[in-house]
Parts: structure tokens; C-alpha cells; sequence
């Protein structure tokens, strides 16, 4: 929401009135972060230079872990407990999404009808902007606060466990470390998992594997366009890491 074009007009206009270490803004450009880091929630957000980091108000780019996994699962709630309090939160612990049902019993508000008809579903759709705006005056981040999701219940590996890739270099490990099952319907194609990995010995003509990589002070941005001019300047060349004896 926050993310206008007046705005990131603006930090490109003024770019050397950000530290370029901490993104921090100064000068006209002071209570900002460069680039207006995700999440920047409204046009009064700094944007979030670190994320879920509950010792900042949320306000000033802080927040807890999002609550986007349920309230409770296996009878176990998950949401924070008190000691992971977002600083600055009328909320102590953790809370749910803020939606447009639960708003007025988490937030301890009462809505008027005006802003009842206005309002949106939940604070994705919520383009009258209330949801964000009374969270705001709270100190509460819209999209929760909960506990980080180790045990992931949703994914085919809810432990994460070692599987060879499906053109393995290692033949011997397929069978201990199998890939999937084959998928259909698979983000709406058919994917072929298990039976592609097995079907041959692809090390034998295919012995080495070229992974592309992130890397970390690009992810997310400028891993293709390389447009962030401190981003570059930390790592201007391209580079391959590659085994001594591979070589």
C-alpha cells in the first residue's frame, strides 16, 4: 500500500540521502528506508528494513511472525505468547489476522456503520485503507503476530528431509533419498517427479550439476535487473563457485 510512484520517484530522485548500510533516510528523506522495503503498509509506513523484528513498533517497520497458518493446530495455539510482544503494541503476545470480523473484538474498538460499509474483508482487500488505519493507531501489525512455523503441516515434508534432485549425480542415493511422487494437477499442469528421476542413470551422461544460486544481499533484489546501486556496488561482478579438482 504504501508503494507509490510519487514515493519511490522520490528515493530515486534522493538516493544519496540514505545510508546505504542500514537504508536509513536523513535530510527530507528522514523516518524512510530506502526503497521502501516490503512490507511498506501505507504512505506513512517507513517500509521494513528487517523482518519480524519485534523489538522496532510497528510503525517504524517492526512486527511479529504473520498468523497465516491458523490460530491453533493439534490443540496447540499458534500464536505468540507475551514475551515476543511487538514493542509499542496495545496488544501484549500474539494476535490473529485483522479482518473485518474480528477487528473491533482484537483491536477493542467499535466501528462506526460508516466505516462498516466501507470496509473490506480483510486487510488484503480492504482498499478503504480502515483496517490498516485503526491497526496503526494500535501499534498492531495486520497481519498478525505468532509463533514461527517450524513443524511446516502443509508441506509434503512437514520435518524436512534430504531428497536427491531428480537429475541426481549421485545414481547410488536415489533410491535411500527419492524425490516425489509424480504430481497432477500440479499448479494446473501434470509434473513428473519420481518417474523422471527413475527412469535412467542420468549421472552417466550428465555428471556434474550447474545450481544457480542466490545471493544473499540480492534476493529479492536485483538477482536479474541489478538495479539497486548499493546492491551492486557490494557484489559488482558475476562468479561461479566450483570445486579445485572439478576444475
Amino acid at each position: 500500500g504504501g508503494w507509490t510512484a510519487k514515493r519511490l520517484r522520490e528515493h530515486q530522485e534522493n538516493w544519496h540521502l540514505f545510508d546505504p548500510i542500514t537504508l536509513r533516510g536523513y535530510g527530507k528523506m528522514k523516518n524512510q528506508y530506502y526503497g521502501l522495503p516490503w512490507p511498506s503498509w501505507d504512505n506513512n509506513h517507513p517500509g521494513s528494513p528487517v523482518l519480524y523484528d519485534v523489538d522496532t513498533p510497528v510503525n517504524k517497520g517492526g512486527m511479529g511472525f504473520r498468523n497465516r497458518f491458523g490460530l491453533e493446530h493439534d490443540g496447540v495455539s499458534q500464536l505468540a505468547d507475551e514475551s515476543i510482544s511487538v514493542k509499542g503494541s496495545n496488544i501484549k503476545g500474539g494476535y490473529p489476522e485483522i479482518t473485518k470480523d474480528n477487528i473491533e473484538e482484537v483491536l477493542k474498538i467499535k466501528l462506526t456503520e460508516d466505516e462498516k460499509k466501507k470496509i473490506g474483508a480483510n486487510w488484503k482487500v480492504d482498499l478503504s485503507g480502515i483496517i490498516q488505519e485503526k491497526c496503526r493507531e494500535k501499534g498492531v501489525c495486520v497481519y498478525g503476530n505468532a509463533k514461527a512455523r517450524v513443524k511446516v503441516w502443509t508441506f509434503p515434508d512437514p520435518i524436512p528431509k534430504h531428497r536427491e534432485p531428480i537429475h541426481s549425480p549421485r545414481h547410488d542415493l536415489v533410491m535411500k533419498y527419492p524425490t516425489y511422487e509424480d504430481q497432477t494437477n500440479n499448479f494446473r499442469v501434470d509434473v513428473r517427479f519420481k518417474s523422471e528421476q527413475q527412469q535412467q542413470d542420468w549421472s552417466k551422461d550428465f555428471p556434474t550439476m550447474l545450481v544457480t544460486m542466490r545471493v544473499v544481499n540480492l534476493s529479492g533484489a536485483g538477482m536479474l535487473e541489478r538495479t539497486s546501486k548499493y546492491l551492486s556496488h557490494i557484489t559488482p561482478e558475476m562468479f561461479a563457485h566450483i570445486n579445485p579438482e572439478l576444475a
